[in-house]
């Protein structure tokens, strides 16, 4: 049985039964079911290419890839780069995920810095699913 943790399932029982002199008897119980909540989940993947420029720059792409690996369809709410900042997630491919769905984004960026200090960022996504619970994951793509 399944359902949603606002409304549970409540199943009443009526019996009735008659005597040998034509007397009906009937009671009645019930029963409830209360569903809890079950959190949602996303695998967020960033990547680089290419993972390398020269210290003159070069442009690289970065996609991100986020997955629903949680048992419920799930709405992407939000994205921010530690380096690029907010990605507005109607950028993405699709933003409402089934269970086993993914959704992706691209974008490039020029890249030039010393070799001795490779460039990092970190992109954290954020999903919700129809209670309004939130998932987040994050991933990191490196750039040398």
């Amino acid at each position: 049985m399944k359902g949603e943790p606002a409304a549970p399932h409540n199943n009443v029982a009526t019996v009735t039964a008659e005597d040998n002199e034509g007397t009906d008897a009937s009671d009645s119980d019930d029963a409830d079911v209360d569903y809890n909540d079950v959190a949602p989940k996303i695998d967020v993947t960033k990547t680089a290419n290419p993972t390398s420029v020269p210290e003159t720059g070069a442009d690289v792409t970065f996609t991100i890839t986020v997955e629903n690996i949680g048992t419920e369809p799930v709405t992407l709410i939000g994205a921010v780069d530690t380096v690029f900042g907010p990605i507005d997630v109607m950028e993405f491919d699709k933003q409402y995920l089934i269970v086993g769905d993914t959704a992706t984004y691209s974008f490039t960026e020029w890249m030039e810095g010393e070799p001795a200090t490779p460039h990092e960022n970190v992109v954290t996504v954020t999903a919700e699913d129809n209670e309004g619970t939130d998932a987040s994951d994050s991933d990191d793509a490196d750039v040398d």
